[in-house]
């Protein structure tokens, strides 16, 4: 069958949108899933001639429906059904040619026989004459290859001359289909767990992954944006260092944590956007990436009513926040922000440590050797993060022996009493926790009450340990505010 021809510019361009194969992977799961597909199967397959096979127990389509669905385009601006993923009526073609050069759809619809048909960009560059092929599978060549039930569709990509480039390995091939399966686990993770659908990959069922980690979120909010009934949620993640290898990997998700804090903007419980800041952030300078923000992630719930106001794109992987919810969606973040900054700063202090313990930890502990004998407690927290942050290993420990050399002893030499060493231990033990308790109610007062430093420091000093440390308090501060100016 002969379609109104394509000049060769516009066939290039369906093939340089940027999709990802993961990203052209997922829009043919948008359109099983519309279909009314509950089981998808991928199938990356190193045979013959490598190829990926998607296959769904949807609706299926006869003839007709076929021919139509392999022709380019449909409106973008017209309205669709709740619940449906699709976009553009692009993205059965342009995914698949991001990957392939030729793109076979085979389909069954209830009480039809089976139907076929193909696009292949070489033939038409070479015959330059833009022919879809259809017919029935055997016409094909797809004879009984393809278990299709009794509806269902099946999209073929052959000639993965992008997907797999010139020099393609059977390693490529199925790296990339680990790929794959992980970006749909992101993508469809409502509908995995929500059990409204199955997705396999090579025969191994797809495990969902829920950015936001409710299950195990120290803290979650919730607001809704009127009237256009957005959803927002955001989420404090439990901080890594509580967590074994596996939770802590399970958690940071398939891009790792700095890379997946922010913004996950859902459409129709599909996800859109994962990860990043939206573009939001102060005046005309949007936020970036932060370590201190890992544990900050948000949830953006559209429905597809709204592809346009949030400038939705074919490949459906960027979204634009409007203008007019900017302000909204700036407070919220700033929120969940600041909070997952304090519980960062908190699990990187000893005080989460040392709240796991009936008291303080002591930097010092006293061995019995001919007398008494006061030695660092090398399992302190602060030890701990110095030894992790440090460079040269040696030199750390010659430090720590050094300090130890000049530690207070009570024994044949002359030097101050064991009572004198204990008080010097325990006056360090209260400048750490001050120092902590300093921060933690000044940062909170600055960022999260948003007081001046004047207001914040008075509040500081309602606080009776405060003003019996009055002078370490002011210097504390004073440093606290430096940090702050760069940061705010």
């Amino acid at each position: 069958m002969r379609l109104p021809p394509l000049a060769p510019d516009i066939v290039r361009s369906l093939r340089g949108l940027g999709y990802s194969a993961g990203s052209a992977a997922a829009d043919l799961v948008d359109n099983s899933l519309a279909a009314g597909a509950r089981r998808i199967h991928v199938d990356f397959e190193w045979a013959q001639a490598p190829r990926v096979v998607f296959r769904d127990d949807g609706r299926g389509m006869d003839r007709d429906e076929l021919i139509s669905a392999m022709r380019l385009g449909s409106d973008p601006r017209a309205d669709r059904n709740p619940g449906d993923l699709g976009r553009f009526g692009l993205g059965l073609k342009t995914a698949s040619f991001s990957q392939a050069s030729s793109l076979v759809v085979v389909s069954k619809a209830d009480g039809q026989q089976a139907c076929a048909a193909r696009w292949n960009l070489d033939r038409i560059d070479a015959a330059s004459d833009w022919e879809l092929e259809v017919g029935c599978p055997d016409e094909l060549g797809l004879a009984g290859d393809l278990p299709i039930g009794p509806t269902g569709t099946a999209v073929i990509w052959e000639n993965l001359d992008i997907l797999l480039g010139h020099d393609g390995t059977i390693d490529k091939l199925y790296g990339t289909a680990e790929i794959v399966a992980r970006h749909l686990g992101m993508t469809f993770h409502r509908f995995i767990e929500s059990d409204r659908a199955q997705i396999s990959v090579n025969e191994i069922e797809v495990a969902p992954w829920d950015p936001l980690a409710l299950h195990a979120a120290e803290q979650v909010f919730s607001e809704v944006l009127e009237p256009a009934h957005i959803a927002l949620r955001g989420s404090i993640l439990p901080s890594p260092d509580g967590l074994d290898e596996e939770e802590m990997r399970r958690l940071a998700g398939p891009n790792e944590f700095l890379e997946q804090q922010g913004f996950y903007v859902y459409r129709e419980d599909r996800l859109i956007v994962g990860g990043g800041w939206l573009g939001i952030g102060r005046s005309t300078q949007s936020w970036r990436l932060d370590k201190k923000y890992n544990l900050a992630r948000l949830s953006v719930d559209l429905d597809n009513s709204q592809d346009v106001a949030w400038s939705i794109d074919v490949r459906k992987s960027t979204a634009v926040p409007p203008s007019n919810l900017r302000v909204e969606l700036y407070r919220f973040a700033s929120r969940v922000r600041r909070k997952a900054a304090s519980r960062v700063e908190l699990a990187g202090t000893p005080s989460s440590a040392a709240q796991s313990t009936s008291g303080p930890i002591p930097i010092w502990v006293l061995k019995g050797n001919g007398g008494v004998n006061f030695q660092l407690n090398r399992r302190h927290p602060l030890v701990a993060r110095l030894r992790q942050g440090c460079v040269d290993p040696g030199a750390l420990r010659s430090l720590l022996d050094a300090i130890e050399r000049t530690a207070p002893r009570h024994g044949p030499n002359p030097a101050p009493r064991p009572l004198d060493a204990v008080a010097a231990a325990r006056q360090f033990q209260i400048e750490s926790d001050l120092g902590r308790l300093v921060r933690t109610v000044y940062v909170n007062a600055r960022k999260a009450a948003g007081l001046s430093p004047e207001a914040a420091r008075a509040r500081l000093m309602e606080h009776p340990p405060m003003r019996q440390h009055e002078e370490m308090v002011v210097l504390l501060v004073e440093n606290i505010e430096k940090e702050l100016r760069v940061d705010l």
